[in-house]
């Protein structure tokens, strides 16, 4: 979880370039503890939607 606030904090900074590895690594580990279905692991995708849609808009 503490990977995923982390790039969340970056993404809230502006800084999408530092954000998206940390989002990256926060998803896999959650995908893999918990499973891609769970609502934690959920979130953790739709933080990296908008890491990514953070990216199309630039």
């Amino acid at each position: 979880m503490a990977l995923n606030n982390l790039a969340v904090s970056y993404k809230t900074l502006s800084q999408a370039s530092k954000a998206l590895p940390y989002q990256l690594r926060s998803l896999a580990i959650q995908e893999k503890a918990l499973g891609p279905l769970h609502s934690t692991t959920a979130v953790a995708l739709s933080n990296l939607a908008r890491i990514y849609f953070g990216y199309a808009l630039s």
